[in-house]
C-alpha cells in the first residue's frame, strides 16, 4: 500500500499514481486515477493505493511516480532484489 498525504492544492485536483521501471521500457506495473476535491491550501488531504497483485518482471529498478493535474510532482525509488 502507498498512503499519501498532499496539502498546498484548491479546487479539484485529479492525481495519478504509477509504478514503473527505471528505463521504463514496459507499461506501468500499475496504475490508479483518483479525484481529490481541497477546501483550501492549508487543508491536509489523503491518497490511499492497495497495490495488490503485483508482479515484478525482474530484479532491478522501478520508480513510484505521483503526478497531479497532469504534471509530474514527485517519485520514489523502488529496489527489487531476487530472494
Amino acid at each position: 500500500a502507498v498512503h499519501i498525504c498532499l496539502t498546498d492544492a484548491e479546487g479539484p485536483v485529479h492525481l495519478k499514481l504509477q509504478l514503473i521501471d527505471a528505463d521504463e521500457n514496459r507499461e506501468p506495473l500499475f496504475v490508479v486515477e483518483n479525484d481529490l476535491e481541497f477546501p483550501d491550501r492549508r487543508a491536509n488531504m489523503v491518497m490511499t493505493a492497495h497495490m495488490q497483485g503485483i508482479a515484478f518482471p525482474e530484479p532491478g529498478e522501478y520508480r513510484l511516480q505521483l503526478f497531479g493535474r497532469g504534471e509530474f510532482m514527485i517519485e520514489r525509488r523502488v529496489l527489487v532484489t531476487k530472494i
